[in-house]
């Protein structure tokens, strides 16, 4: 917000030392304020400078991508209108938590074939979206289904087959605890921080209901 009004302002004075000289009015009385010449100047160089490079701003729950000549050369998260290098372009990424809800049907240890219902909530990791950029993918949209959903998949029949039925209803919430960090761990190295997993239901296939799991 600062950096806008600060454009704003010194917008203002060009404009008004513009006019002034244009009709020969006297705005600015440069006699009595020689400081107010040194304000108008770097009004007009700021004015250029911003013409010449660009601004562009960064909304609340977003960062956004900078790159110049097909290169990652800065992310900026903070929002507020920002200043750019010339010729360069933005790529908005969303940073906000996100929710996957879904089931998958799993084994047990005991051969018990189950359907575990699910949350998991998610996140880029800004501190390195340039990395997850350059180097995973430049498409927001494909990270959930060709990266977390097949890792939530695998997280969840590596783990649940090592457990009985019973311990499984018993203890599901500390099996979703498990079952967390084995996504994060799979995940780490594209950049996606899962913030948390429930179960939310396991249902036996042999229609026996199981209390849900929060």
């Amino acid at each position: 917000m600062f950096t806008i009004i600060f454009l704003i302002v010194l917008l203002v004075i060009t404009v008004l030392f513009f006019l002034g000289w244009k009709y020969d009015v006297e705005i600015f009385d440069f006699d009595r304020d020689e400081h107010l010449a040194g304000v108008v100047v770097a009004g007009v160089l700021a004015f250029i400078i911003t013409t010449c490079s660009g601004t562009y701003s960064v909304d609340e729950g977003e960062a956004v991508i900078l790159t110049k000549f097909g290169k990652v050369y800065s992310v900026e998260s903070e929002p507020d209108l920002h200043l750019k290098r010339p010729w360069a372009k933005t790529i908005s990424w969303d940073t906000r938590l996100k929710t996957i809800r879904g089931d998958r049907f799993v084994y047990t240890r005991d051969n018990l074939k189950v359907v575990i219902h699910f949350t998991v909530w998610w996140k880029v990791d800004v501190k390195n979206l340039n990395l997850l950029y350059a180097n995973i993918t430049e498409d927001f949209d494909i990270l959930e289904p060709k990266f977390i959903e097949p890792v939530i998949s695998f997280a969840i029949r590596s783990i649940v087959i090592k457990i009985d039925g019973d311990e499984l209803n018993t203890n599901g919430g500390t099996y979703a605890s498990i079952i967390k960090n084995e996504i994060s761990k799979n995940l780490q190295d594209k950049y996606i921080i899962i913030d948390k997993v429930t179960i939310t239901d396991i249902i036996y296939m042999e229609n026996e209901r199981v209390k849900g799991i929060e």
